[in-house]
């Protein structure tokens, strides 16, 4: 589910079924770590291939090899992330800085409490956790699936899965695996077409140096207030206002004969046309 424009916008965290999602600040992305940042990105976008073939070294590779095709797509991430001890407590650190509950993993769950719990005082005494310290629990891999989706837009790198042709029709594939393929072949293509060094210049701290240095009101002191989306979307606004200022003199200067400048086009919403 794609959150609106409006709830991306806010500073507020977002009320989802199993907990309250924030939208950490650069500031407190600053405090992270960057980099720490960037490999939970990539957390939310792993896959059972990306895990055997790119994280868990030649024993992992191997045996990824050895899987069929079937195998290959009956492999669950959340399956995956239970079974490997580190992996797993990198997935609850990644849940806990991006929600406001605190995230726990037992008895092959992922729990939120919306209070602090001594699990082993619980277990001594043969216990379970009072239903009202429980936010939400995720033992299946759809939901997990979402949640990650959900730090993704948060993240703004979301990507809807539904695939498009050139007419904006849905795009069938037989199965997942040639789903895959194809989008693995587009993202080939893509890559192709780009520059590595651009990638660069869309880094966070070069995007937050280039708006708080060039926007009217944000600035490099009160920039760290801002959630990612709320940088990337000034980010976007600026190129906006640049392309119009450009369109704007060329049509003072030379007329519009074709009508081809639209007075309109900056302010367009481009976030729900996406």
């Amino acid at each position: 589910m794609k959150f609106t424009y409006e709830t991306m916008l806010a500073p507020f965290p977002i009320e989802l079924s199993i907990g309250t999602l924030r939208k950490p600040t650069l500031e407190e992305i600053y405090h992270l770590g960057f980099d720490v940042y960037t490999s939970y990105e990539t957390m939310t976008k792993l896959t059972p291939e990306l895990f055997y073939t790119k994280m868990d070294g030649d024993e992992g590779k191997e045996i990824w090899s050895l899987f069929s095709d079937k195998q290959r797509e009956s492999i669950k991430l959340f399956n995956v992330v239970k079974s490997d001890k580190g992996l797993l407590h990198d997935y609850i650190d990644l849940l806990n800085f991006f929600f406001e509950e605190n995230v726990i993993f037992i008895e092959g769950y992922l729990v939120w409490l919306t209070r602090p719990i001594d699990i082993e005082e619980l277990q001594g005494k043969n216990e379970q956790i009072p239903d009202d310290a429980i936010a939400g629990v995720i033992g299946d891999d759809d939901m997990f699936h979402q949640v990650l989706e959900a730090i993704q837009q948060v993240c703004c790198i979301y990507e809807e899965s539904n695939i498009v042709d050139e007419n904006g029709k849905e795009m069938k594939f037989k199965n997942s695996i040639a789903k895959e393929l194809y989008e693995r072949m587009q993202k080939a293509e893509k890559e192709k077409k780009e520059k590595p060094e651009s990638n660069k210049n869309y880094s966070i701290p070069n995007i937050i140096s280039a708006v708080s240095n060039r926007h009217p009101t944000i600035s490099p002191i009160n920039v760290w207030d801002l959630t990612v989306f709320q940088l990337i979307d000034a980010f976007h606004r600026l190129q906006d206002n640049a392309h119009f200022r450009i369109g704007q003199t060329n049509v003072s200067v030379w007329g519009d004969k074709e009508n081809q400048f639209d007075i309109n086009s900056w302010f367009e919403n481009k976030y729900d046309t996406q």
